[in-house]
């Protein structure tokens, strides 16, 4: 039996465990995807946006599972089942990826269908005929089902409601993050890394509401106090949400001045501009890691990245990711990235000592023992993990706003986002 089919099989267990604790109907979020391995930047996507559209109802109870099938939300929702498959039914066929995305309803004793329902079933992607008749027969070929995926996820990105964009842009950079496969000591969708009071769950719903708050900013790319102001708020909603846990404070500040950055031709000569006088926050104190390490060690973190305009993540770190895997770009960052948040976790010592790893690492096995290692030490770099992030928000909007595309590069972009090897 593959790893897949045990994995299946896994999951329908998973299920009736979950339906037989929790009285409600169980609602499974899965996505319409190819392949033995799932696990891709749209699948994750896909499946948060379907989490996200059912979030206004009574949920009762969240669980996921990150396997070879990818992200899977297991949401048991106090709802009659019969309006539950309803709304489920409209999200598929009119969210904008709802065509991608697979939504079950079931209990302890059913799965209820269209059928059941009285409605039709679901059509094929590519053509009006039932969709499970195509992949019966294999109607279509692989390469013309990939092209509609990713077109598809192009257009919900490239939505014309300017600040919608950035929502889905900066959401998406956010929870992409998550999807590097060892996060040595960060969270992923898979593990909670060396912290015990967040997970990828978290993370998840801290992206939306933080992606939420960024994207209001957009008319104000000429304004660094203006960006600011929105940035407090968006970080004041992120500790409401989170009940004081800092999932991304960091990346507010970033993606902020990446955003506004990205909307002029010169991006790093911009974000200097806009962050001119910010090294003048050091002549006061406002209690965070940042502030404490340049009082202690002089050192200016994001703050003296922003003043030269984040040039190395755009000339240098930005180029290495667009030919090397999530992974490699993100133990690249944990080398040379001057990471505070590592910085303040380890102390210098540590610090030094971690990035060094880093940057020996030459194989699988080298990187399973950094990820337990830097979990040992309770290390987690951060301030790395927020600039992949700038990193994915950097790849998308260039993708979208491409008139043309480059065909190396397009294909490039279609084997990274849909997860193939």
């Amino acid at each position: 039996m593959s790893k897949l089919l045990e994995e299946r099989e896994f999951r329908a267990s998973f299920q009736k465990q979950i339906c037989a604790e929790y009285p409600f109907p169980l609602v499974i979020i899965k996505a319409n995807m190819l392949g033995e391995d799932k696990r891709s930047l749209i699948q994750t996507i896909v499946v948060c946006e379907g989490y996200f559209a059912l979030k206004k109802l009574n949920l009762k109870n969240i669980l996921t599972t990150y396997t070879l099938e990818g992200l899977i939300f297991y949401i048991s929702i106090d709802l009659p089942i019969e309006q539950l498959k309803r709304i489920c039914v409209d999200i598929e066929e009119n969210h904008p990826l709802g065509r991608l995305m697979d939504i079950d309803v079931m209990t302890v004793h059913f799965q209820i269908s269209r059928r059941d329902l009285n409605l039709d079933s679901r059509s094929c992607f590519l053509c009006d005929e039932v969709a499970y008749v195509c992949v019966r027969e294999q109607t279509h070929s692989i390469s013309d089902i990939e092209t509609y995926i990713i077109d598809t996820f192009k257009k919900y990105l490239r939505t014309n409601i300017n600040h919608k964009r950035w929502q889905r842009l900066i959401q998406t950079a956010l929870i992409g993050e998550l999807i590097k496969p060892l996060g040595y000591g960060c969270v992923t969708l898979g593990d909670q890394g060396s912290h015990k009071d967040m997970d990828a769950l978290l993370f998840i719903d801290s992206a939306r509401i933080v992606s939420e708050e960024i994207s209001k900013a957009h008319p104000f790319s000429e304004n660094f106090d203006q960006l600011r102001e929105v940035g407090k708020i968006a970080e004041k909603r992120m500790f409401e949400m989170t009940r004081g846990v800092n999932t991304h404070k960091g990346a507010i500040f970033l993606l902020l001045l990446v955003m506004a950055g990205l909307q002029h031709p010169d991006p790093v000569s911009h974000i200097s501009f806009l962050s001119e006088d910010i090294l003048s926050d050091f002549e006061g104190d406002d209690g965070s890691h940042g502030m404490r390490l340049y009082k202690e060690h002089g050192i200016t973190g994001i703050r003296g990245l922003a003043k030269e305009g984040f040039s190395d993540l755009f000339t240098r770190t930005y180029p290495y990711y667009r030919s090397h895997s999530i992974d490699e770009t993100f133990l690249w960052l944990i080398g040379e990235n001057p990471d505070t948040t590592l910085m303040y976790r380890g102390g210098q010592s540590l610090y030094n000592e971690c990035r060094e790893k880093a940057k020996q690492i030459e194989n699988v096995d080298d990187r399973i023992e950094f990820d337990r290692w830097m979990k040992i030490q309770g290390l987690s770099p951060g301030g790395s993990a927020d600039m992949l992030s700038a990193i994915l928000l950097i790849d998308c909007y260039w993708w979208i706003m491409e008139e043309t595309n480059d065909e190396p590069t397009h294909k490039n972009r279609y084997r990274r986002y849909l997860g193939i090897e």
